[in-house]
């Protein structure tokens, strides 16, 4: 019978009845619980005693570094509750053979709608039009229209992609994308899950990054923290985006956030919108979480009721075919 860990927090649980309910009987369940805090807690000498004995793991809390999958014999698949992966060692997992899964249907629809949220929160002006009126203002100025902007759309995976129909089949809004898999311009066997034609179908408008920057009023971030996207957006970005508006629910370190802060307090840009963080959480005197046009959450992008159990349901589904000598659609490093 295959074992599988879950690996969670108070702070970042898991729904192991759901998860083991998909698992299936013929599959042995059992659970390790990290300190609460931060999804990055490292804890190596908890988790590789835990993963004695298992062929999987489905983590939500915890890093599962060299020195973990060094010394797990028998596992097979390491199989994250979200999106982001940047806390597995991707080149250590794919040496020893193991496989590694991410998890983007889990918390990508609540995902999609926080930023369209976003979206509509800055063009609106919300924050700012409920402060005015309830000190008594009943101003019924004009604000802006989402259908008559231009949307820059980094990175088309599950969440960018349904974001770009979203503002472009939805609102009207003429949206460019930029991401260098979909178009071929780079090569990796993760990626691509949409076509560059099925995009285009939708209105998107694939351009180069730096032209991205230059057209779009609104750019919205959504590529995974790797290599290629850390600090992608810096001095030369955010300056070609003068005026305009930064939405980012992707990863905070694909922003270069002293660059960010640099250029709010000048006021560079008109409006800002942050679930992620480079530093989670923030320093209580980082001058963004108190700059008014620039609105923090704290990483809840994805924290919704619905989002736990697809989590745990996809999960499920997912290790059970790797075990079963299958191949699903989210492997990040197909090559094992």
């Amino acid at each position: 019978m295959p074992n599988v860990l879950v690996v969670s927090s108070s702070s970042h649980p898991v729904e192991v009845e759901t998860f083991a309910e998909a698992l299936g009987p013929d599959y042995a369940v059992s659970e390790l619980e990290l300190p609460p805090g931060t999804l990055h807690v490292r804890a190596d000498d908890e988790l590789s005693a835990a993963l004695e004995g298992k062929d999987a793991v489905f983590l939500r809390a915890g890093e599962v570094t060299e020195p973990v999958i060094e010394s797990a014999d028998s596992l097979d698949v390491v199989a994250v509750h979200g999106s982001g992966y940047d806390h597995i060692d991707i080149e250590a997992a794919t040496r020893n053979g193991v496989v590694v899964l991410h998890n983007p249907e889990g918390p990508g629809p609540a995902v999609v709608e926080h930023t369209v949220g976003m979206v509509v929160t800055l063009l609106r002006g919300w924050p700012e039009r409920f402060e005015r009126t309830a000190a008594g203002e009943w101003s019924r100025d004009p604000v802006l229209e989402l259908g008559q902007r231009t949307v820059g759309v980094v990175g088309l995976g599950f969440v960018g992609s349904r974001v770009a129909r979203a503002v472009s089949e939805t609102f009207g809004a003429d949206v460019l994308g930029y991401d260098p898999y979909v178009t071929g311009d780079l090569e990796t066997g993760r990626w691509p899950r949409v076509t560059q034609a099925e995009m285009e179908a939708t209105g998107v408008d694939f351009v180069g990054r730096e032209e991205l920057f230059e057209r779009a009023g609104l750019v919205t971030l959504h590529t995974p923290l790797t290599d290629r996207t850390e600090g992608m957006v810096g001095p030369a970005e955010l300056d070609a985006l003068a005026g305009d508006y930064l939405i980012n629910t992707g990863r905070g370190a694909v922003v270069d956030q002293t660059a960010l802060q640099e250029a709010m307090a000048e006021d560079l840009l008109a409006g800002v919108a942050l679930d992620v963080l480079e530093e989670e959480p923030p320093a209580g005197d980082d001058p963004l979480l108190s700059h008014p046009d620039v609105h923090v959450t704290p990483h809840i992008a994805s924290a919704t009721d619905g989002y736990p159990p697809r989590a745990a349901r996809a999960g499920a589904e997912k290790i059970r075919a790797v075990l079963g000598g299958e191949r699903p659609a989210t492997v990040v490093n197909p090559e094992v």
